[in-house]
C-alpha cells in the first residue's frame, strides 16, 4: 500500500470532496462483515441531512477482480477498475458502486487516521458520479447529495438523479 507525501492524518472538517484517503488504522465497515485492516476511501462529500450526524460519503475498492471479470458476480455491476500506480493506488483494484457506501461521520472518519493520497480529476470524478447513478443499490437521496456535493468542487452540468418508480 502506498505512502503518501503527506503522512499526517486528516482532521473532521478538512476532508476534500474527490480525493483519495488511505486510513492508517485499520477500519472494518459495520454494515457488513470485512476483517479489519487499513482501508482506502473516495471522499464524496457529506450529507445535507438535517440529524445531528453529519455523514460522509466514501467507497472502498477491493482487490479481488475476478468478481468483475467475465462470468464473475459483480460483472455487470457499476464498477470502475483501477491499475497500480493510478491516481496512488499501489495494487490493481474496483471500486464497485453496487457496494454499500460507508456512513461515517468525519470524527469517525478521523479516528482511523487517514491519509490524504490523491485527488481525482474532473474526468474520473464525472465516470465516478455516472457509476453511482447506474446503482440500483443508492438511495435517491444520496445521490442527490453527492451530486451537490461535486457541483460544490465545480464538476458542473451533472445529470440530475431521478427517483425510481415503484
Amino acid at each position: 500500500m502506498p505512502e503518501s507525501n503527506e503522512t499526517k492524518p486528516v482532521k473532521a472538517g478538512e476532508f476534500k470532496t474527490g480525493c483519495l484517503y488511505r486510513t492508517i488504522k485499520p477500519f472494518s465497515s459495520r454494515d457488513f462483515d470485512m476483517d479489519s485492516h487499513p482501508r482506502w476511501l473516495i471522499y464524496l462529500g457529506k450529507s445535507s441531512s438535517f440529524d445531528c450526524r453529519i455523514v460522509v460519503y466514501s467507497y472502498s475498492p477491493t482487490t479481488q477482480l475476478w468478481h468483475f471479470e467475465n462470468g464473475g458476480d459483480k460483472e455487470k455491476s457499476p464498477h470502475i477498475k483501477y491499475t497500480k500506480g493510478q491516481y496512488g493506488f499501489t495494487e490493481d483494484c474496483v471500486i464497485c458502486f453496487d457496494d454499500i457506501i460507508d456512513y461515517l461521520t468525519e470524527q469517525e472518519l478521523e479516528a482511523y487516521e487517514p491519509v490524504y493520497i490523491n485527488s481525482f480529476d474532473e474526468n474520473e470524478l464525472r465516470k465516478i458520479y455516472e457509476c453511482i447513478l447506474k446503482s440500483d443499490k443508492i438511495k435517491f437521496i444520496d445521490k442527490l447529495d453527492i451530486h451537490t456535493n461535486l457541483s460544490n468542487i465545480n464538476i458542473k452540468n451533472l445529470q440530475k438523479p431521478k427517483r425510481r418508480k415503484r
